[in-house]
């Protein structure tokens, strides 16, 4: 760590570099609503005038969660105890928070085990080849709108545990054409939200059923969009629903572990079936 400095910064353009570097699904303007999100913590390492690091967190439900993300060091730098440090200064920076949570792979979550995170549940990546859902049936979801928003947040919230209508918000508004609900009785019970990231599509989705859960993916996944693979992160315990996009050509990459510090934290409910955590991996 010699001669390295950490700096807090609201510059969205140095983590969108270094997601691409990583391989990761940000875009800029999802860097850009990191950053600006409330109580948002960003920080840099900086070895003299370069940035070779970094860390940063949303906090939700005030000081009860914060979800550390864009943690990163160029790869000439590892081994020297920067991503460690650049982890301890996002948690220094707000000691109050109850319960700090993270996703890590299988390699990574040893590493924080090491500095006191705990494993909470597990989930994945699944991928399918845009070719592959295409001819998908588009009946069995209503195209979302601006008005069903306040509605998506109260479904998200529930799930989440925490209330963020500034992500809802956003993500709706960058792709309209990727949002869909279910209704019931004329009251929304489920929704999906695509986001046309850097690598793939990513589909999230909130239902009330597995039944639902699977109408909204296949609308959405129906939906082209410049070639780009379809992503779901789903979490192992929606086994139902992992087997169904097995069964229909997705397939599973690196497990990943949602470790969580601190205070016991919400686990997602039910009808979370497709998560849009805290980074939007």
């Amino acid at each position: 760590m010699d001669g390295i400095e950490i700096r807090a910064s609201q510059d969205p353009q140095p983590m969108c570099d270094f997601a691409r570097q990583a391989g990761w699904n940000q875009t800029i303007d999802e860097c850009r609503l990191l950053v600006e999100a409330p109580g948002a913590i960003t920080l840099y390492a900086m070895k003299d005038a370069e940035i070779v690091g970094s860390a940063a967190a949303q906090l939700y439900g005030g000081n009860r969660m914060g979800f550390v993300n864009m943690v990163f060091v160029l790869p000439e730098m590892r081994g020297h105890g920067i991503a460690t440090a650049l982890l301890k200064a996002v948690m220094g920076a707000r000691p109050d928070v109850a319960t700090w949570r993270l996703y890590a792979t299988e390699a990574g979550s040893k590493v924080y085990e090491k500095l006191g995170y705990r494993q909470a549940f597990a989930m994945a990546k699944y991928f399918a080849a845009p070719e592959l859902v295409r001819s998908w049936p588009r009946e069995g979801a209503e195209v979302m709108t601006a008005a069903d928003i306040p509605a998506a947040v109260a479904c998200d919230t529930a799930a989440f545990g925490f209330n963020r209508p500034w992500v809802i918000d956003f993500l709706y508004r960058a792709q309209p054409s990727l949002a869909f609900k279910r209704s019931h009785a004329g009251r929304l019970t489920g929704f999906s939200l695509g986001r046309v990231g850097a690598n793939a599509r990513h589909v999230a989705i909130n239902a009330a059923s597995l039944a639902d859960a699977c109408a909204l993916l296949r609308r959405s996944a129906a939906e082209e969009q410049a070639g780009r693979p379809v992503q779901v992160m789903a979490y192992e315990i929606q086994k139902d629903f992992t087997a169904f996009l097995l069964d229909n050509g997705f397939k599973a990459t690196v497990p990943m572990y949602v470790m969580d510090f601190g205070a016991e934290c919400p686990q997602p409910a039910v009808n979370y079936y497709g998560t849009l955590g805290g980074e939007f991996a």
